[in-house]
């Protein structure tokens, strides 16, 4: 069910579509390109994977100073720097993970949008209705004269 309706919340956005619609368009592109849907959720997956295990690798990273007093505390039977470790590597290794959780996830949003996109483009459907064209405006020009130009070799 997880392929059925992975499409839904991007064709939401993109096509401007109502809850219910937007699962019927999921579904719809799931039946139109299911190879595509299931390869490009294995690559995502994978990827995902590769970039949890660095975030693992750097949350260790963060989490050495807060380990190290927590092991010393350990071996000095001191309740006082047990605790001390535990609150250092809650201020710095939680925040450092939670920065990479969203990162990942900003990344896997991103590239299922796109990848929606593209979809939405290759069968013809129309997407972004209500949502404005950018518009590219002009250099400003300083004392009426054009933006300098670089120089062609």
């Amino acid at each position: 069910m997880n392929f059925a309706f992975l499409w839904s919340d991007r064709t939401l956005v993109l096509l401007g579509t109502g809850a219910v619609d937007s699962l019927k368009s999921s579904w719809w592109l799931l039946k139109k390109n299911r190879a595509d849907t299931i390869i490009f959720s294995l690559v995502v997956g994978l990827l995902g994977f590769g970039m949890a295990i660095g975030q693992l690798i750097v949350t260790l990273i963060a989490a050495t100073p807060g380990l190290i007093i927590i092991f010393s505390g350990v071996g000095a039977k001191s309740v006082v720097m047990v605790g001390i470790g535990v609150v250092l590597i809650v201020l710095i290794a939680l925040p450092v993970s939670l920065v990479c959780s969203g990162y990942i996830g900003s990344i896997k949003q991103s590239a299922y949008a796109m990848a929606c996109r593209d979809l939405c483009l290759k069968w013809g459907i129309p997407f972004g209705i209500d949502v404005p064209v950018p518009v590219i405006t002009p250099p400003i020009l300083i004392n009426n004269l054009p933006p300098p130009s670089l120089p062609v070799s």
